[in-house]
């Protein structure tokens, strides 16, 4: 028997579970080193959201609407502190398209 005949593939561990940690009480985040800056989608279960437990931490997994992309998290927690760097990516068509969105508080 050659060795190449030997070779059998298994599959001896389940795929890895990528939304580990993102219950919303963990930050399940990239990261620079030291914390520096902690880059995360925040969502919410509604459009305009008030502050709710279990969405310290910014993304949580079962949520419909991604609010910003903020940059501040405490580790763990993820409760803002020193007030909030956030961007929201959109694409616009001119000035009147910005002029709308901003009237509509959508930018």
């Amino acid at each position: 028997m050659d060795a190449k005949d030997a070779r059998v593939a298994t599959n001896s561990f389940p795929p890895l579970n990528l939304y580990i940690g993102t219950g919303g009480d963990i930050l399940g985040a990239a990261s620079l080193p030291l914390g520096a800056l902690r880059l995360v989608s925040d969502t919410s279960d509604r459009e305009d959201p008030p502050a709710i437990l279990n969405r310290y931490a910014g993304y949580y997994y079962s949520d419909t609407y991604n609010n910003i992309f903020s940059h501040t998290h405490v580790f763990s927690a993820g409760i803002v502190d020193y007030g909030e760097i956030s961007d929201y990516p959109v694409q616009v068509d001119g000035e009147d398209n910005i002029q709308q969105m901003i009237a509509n508080k959508q930018g």
